[in-house]
């Protein structure tokens, strides 16, 4: 039996010694397991272990869940994990049913801020293993005699209860709680043996995953694990706390040296960022720093300086941009280089609300709820509404010309201006009177309907669109079986129906804003990668664009638990409840970013929007200005400012680019230098098709 742990930073090659006990592990007739965190990490070492190998028999790669689901099913436990999107939809459902028991969280808990942060306080306590009896005995020796504080935790206490009868009911269970019993399994004789685990892509490991380590080790498993992670030094200081926590002895750590470097502003960047007193060195032509108006100025900036590597023979498969979140603005930014002619691959999982579908869906829900002027020009300019533009922009001319407002007034006027009714708005609010049974179901027949409107005129739809549309028809499967308790209910907490129509929207336009999708992402070839820093791993590229360098993005900001604060969770922890605060929050900020930087062998690109789409100015990253202070010189700066609403005509990236610049500037004599730049900004056919 053995225990590797193999350390070394970014770049060090821990990867390569994790598949080269794959392959040992094989060689011996073990059945080996590589474990990654996520199933984007899945796809991507599935995939560099058949170019390592060739065809791989025996083993396998799967995620830490799956890894628990597969112990699971080999003790014979069949209840079932919940979905993510499924536990806001239980918790809400668990504050209807209790109803007038819930006194200090009654109203907040309406709130989606509210929602969410009880989905990830339940989570943390049910990976802790905090069972009703624990937390009961934990909050009640924190309230002590405070009124304010036995009001709250008396109503968390009653909403957790119920959340686990909910679950008991369904006879299903959590994700965490299916970890932890998993990680009992795993202590048992003979659910691993002749398996050996390797842990790669982990950046850190949760509480379950500590339990789960610690318990296969003591089983007799071999197991092996890499961090990134160095003896000392600012940017690995969350890490080596992770190394403490598994309790090694000396001779379990490998570290690793850093790579091999030819030296340059690169090189400086790695080995000294964040690391005080570092000496200044001059910078080269291998950073520059992006900036345009709004996130569409960014990504156009983007998309152009995209092009231009291209055309001097950079391959598109060795370009990758990065964004924190893999939300809208990298949405924004697969979109932009779509109509730049760039292919690109976004294998993230993405929020449904910022799809380009999910967008336009919540649109219509929204207008129908509200009745809001914005909500129905939102539906209608979103490329999924099967009416003509130019009626469109007279009925948003004339609306805004008089005044119209309120639902009823603006479907008036719309009727009055285009001759017919908008029948599947006023098909929907009808439907939603009707309860949650019939909106899910008319919106069942809306999805196929939108996505037809969508695909007229293209050959093919984008995988983004096909997979929110199958993600959105699964959600309203999933609210129409959950949903129904959280439409019901009355003022003294029975199971009464109440709230009509109004209620019924609300919950599903909250389930959708909650609701995450993957696209059928990685194994495309010749195209930008889109991600963000957590599914970087181990891939290099020539070229890098780090997008979003906005403060409050990346960093992130740090927001509190509107529950508990850090030092109320402090103090929960001596009765009990080891609840994390945010302390670490910047130190893993730093982490992604130095290990996102990392991954470029040539060129970065730091890239933000000085200004919003108001044109507001915004705050630049302060990581930006730990780039700035590495160096003696400043890096490369391209500006295109707000003012400059097309590029000039000879620097046009694409034709469509040139012909628009030659609009804005009016100048016709320019014509032929602009569709010569033009057509040497081209993608060729091969990309094009």
């Amino acid at each position: 039996m053995s225990f590797r742990v193999i350390c070394g930073p970014a770049g060090a090659g821990k990867t390569r010694q994790a598949t080269a006990l794959f392959r040992e592990a094989l060689d011996a007739g073990l059945e080996p397991l590589y474990v990654t965190p996520s199933g984007p990490d899945q796809r991507h070492f599935t995939r560099h272990l058949i170019e390592l190998l060739g065809v791989v028999s025996g083993g396998a790669v799967l995620t830490f869940d799956g890894l628990c689901r597969r112990l699971l099913k080999s003790a014979g436990d069949s209840r079932r994990i919940i979905e993510p999107h499924e536990k806001p939809l239980l918790i809400r459902s668990a504050v209807t049913l209790l109803g007038g028991k819930l006194d200090h969280l009654r109203e907040p808990m309406l709130k989606e801020g509210f929602v969410a942060a009880a989905v990830r306080l339940f989570s943390e306590l049910a990976a802790l293993g905090v069972d009703q009896a624990e937390l009961g005995k934990g909050l009640a020796g924190w309230s002590g005699s405070r009124r304010r504080r036995q009001a709250l935790t008396g109503d968390l206490f009653r909403l957790y209860c119920e959340y686990g009868v909910l679950l008991k009911d369904m006879d299903a269970i959590d994700i965490e709680t299916a970890r932890l019993a998993a990680v009992e399994i795993a202590a048992g004789v003979g659910h691993l043996s002749g398996n050996m685990l390797i842990f790669d892509g982990f950046k850190d490991f949760t509480p379950e995953q500590h339990l789960f380590l610690r318990q296969a080790r003591q089983s007799g498993v071999d197991v092996a694990i890499t961090l990134p992670c160095t003896p000392d030094g600012e940017v690995y200081a969350g890490q080596r706390r992770h190394l403490e926590q598994l309790g090694l002895a000396p001779g379990d750590v490998e570290w690793l040296p850093p790579a091999d470097s030819s030296g340059g502003a690169l090189a400086h960047l790695a080995a000294d960022l964040f690391e005080e007193g570092a000496e200044r060195a001059p910078c080269d032509d291998s950073i520059t720093i992006v900036s345009g108006a709004g996130v569409r100025g960014q990504a156009e900036q983007v998309a152009a300086e995209i092009l231009g590597l291209f055309r001097s023979g950079t391959s598109l498969d060795d370009i990758a941009v990065i964004c924190r979140s893999s939300g809208r603005d990298l949405v924004l930014i697969a979109e932009t280089l779509a109509e730049f002619g760039v292919p690109s691959d976004l294998p993230a999982p993405l929020p449904v609300s910022h799809t380009p579908l999910g967008r336009a869906l919540l649109a219509i829900l929204d207008f129908v709820a509200t009745g809001s002027p914005a909500a129905l020009m939102g539906y209608l300019r979103s490329g999924f509404a099967p009416y003509d533009d130019d009626v469109v922009d007279r009925f948003d001319c004339e609306a805004r010309l008089y005044g119209t407002e309120g639902f009823e007034g603006l479907l008036s006027r719309w009727r009055s201006l285009s001759g017919h009714a908008l029948e599947e708005v006023t098909r929907l609010r009808e439907e939603a009177a009707r309860g949650l049974e019939g909106l899910c179901e008319g919106l069942g027949e809306l999805i196929p309907r939108m996505l037809s409107v969508r695909l007229a005129g293209a050959t093919t739809l984008p995988d983004i669109d096909v997979a929110a549309a199958g993600k959105l028809v699964e959600l309203c499967q999933d609210i129409a079986r959950h949903g129904l308790d959280a439409a019901e209910g009355d003022s003294e907490g029975g199971r009464g129906r109440t709230g009509g129509h109004a209620g019924v929207l609300d919950l599903l336009r909250r389930s959708i804003a909650a609701a995450e999708v993957r696209t059928p992402g990685g194994m495309r070839r010749g195209c930008v990668r889109l991600l963000d820093p957590h599914r970087v791993l181990n891939q290099n590229f020539d070229t890098v664009f780090i997008c979003g360098l906005l403060e409050k993005q990346f960093p992130r900001s740090v927001v509190e638990d509107p529950f508990f604060s850090d030092m109320e969770r402090q103090e929960l922890g001596a009765h009990g409840l080891p609840l994390e605060g945010h302390e670490s929050a910047l130190e893993e900020e730093k982490f992604l970013f130095h290990r996102t930087l990392t991954r470029a062998r040539s060129r970065i690109y730091l890239c933000y929007p000085y200004c919003d789409k108001e044109g507001k100015p915004t705050v630049p990253s302060l990581f930006i200005d730990y780039v700035r202070e590495l160096f003696s010189d400043k890096p490369r700066h391209v500006q295109r400012l707000i003012t400059e609403v097309a590029f000039a005509p000879t620097a046009a990236p694409t034709p469509a680019q040139a012909l628009r610049s030659l609009a804005v500037a009016g100048a016709a004599g320019e014509l032929s230098a602009s569709l010569e730049a033009a057509a040497g900004a081209s993608l060729d056919g091969r990309l094009q098709a």
